[in-house]
């Protein structure tokens, strides 16, 4: 029998885990650094921020780029639950378009039409998310042209191709999509154990997905009304608590 998952796991994990128990930080250390570095190297970003599942970095995704109720978010239906649960987190409305029979990943042509569609309905559609599917890329030059064409966010649901090449490119995901998202369950390709991330070049999206990972506070001296010492904090607006682990990120790495 062939098993649908199973994690791999070897001598340098177990040692990047124990030096993070000796540590003075089991969680919001270096290590979590060290993994958004790692993965910026990796895939071309120019930021990354790691946070607790890939279902946290699509419900992220979905608030930094400012998702509304009364907007529709294309995708299509073959994908895991949670790429269509972040569009109705924030209130959005979610449209379906169907997959290519032959790369079983969403149809430009189809999105295309589905848009013209919508539009003469008097629909606004926000954003299109292409799901890479089973370490297939989506046709990503067709759905950035459509994006562009019709002024759209574009968002790479990444978690079933990380690593995988688009015209020989491993690093090809943020060169047509504003927002990248993973998964690190697992059964992905890369583990730890449960977590994810949001990848970028933009600092705005950046900037947003990471205070509203810790709560919606910050310490950053230039975003504070007031500064009565390092301890100080503000919460500014409503976030959530989807931190990942220094553990966690120790697999990551190595």
């Amino acid at each position: 029998m062939i098993s649908y998952g199973k994690q791999s796991i070897d001598q340098s994990d177990i040692d990047g885990v124990i030096d993070v128990l000796k540590g003075d930080w089991l969680t919001q250390g270096s290590a979590v650094e060290t993994f958004e570095n790692d993965l910026c190297i990796y895939f071309g970003a120019k930021h990354t921020c790691a946070v607790s599942n890939g279902t946290a970095a699509l419900h992220l995704t979905a608030m930094a780029l400012g998702w509304q109720p009364g907007e529709v978010i294309i995708t299509p239906p073959i994908t895991f639950l949670a790429t269509v649960n972040c569009i109705v987190y924030v209130g959005a409305t979610p449209d379906f378009v169907d997959i290519d029979p032959v790369t079983y990943t969403i149809d430009p042509n189809r999105v295309e039409e589905k848009i013209k569609q919508l539009n003469s309905q008097g629909k606004r559609v926000k954003s299109v998310i292409g799901v890479d599917y089973a370490g297939h890329p989506c046709d990503w030059k067709a759905l950035r042209e459509i994006a562009d064409s019709y002024e759209l966010q574009l968002v790479n649901d990444n978690c079933h191709a990380m690593g995988a090449s688009y015209f020989d490119d491993k690093q090809y995901a943020l060169k047509y999509a504003d927002v990248v998202t993973q998964s690190y369950h697992s059964v992905k390709h890369i583990t730890t154990g449960e977590g994810g991330a949001v990848l970028t070049n933009d600092p705005e999206i950046d900037e947003k997905v990471r205070c509203l990972r810790t709560h919606g506070m910050t310490k950053v001296p230039q975003q504070l009304e007031k500064s009565d010492g390092p301890w100080y904090y503000e919460m500014q607006e409503m976030g959530f608590n989807y931190r990942i682990t220094d553990l966690q990120c120790a697999l990551g790495s190595n």
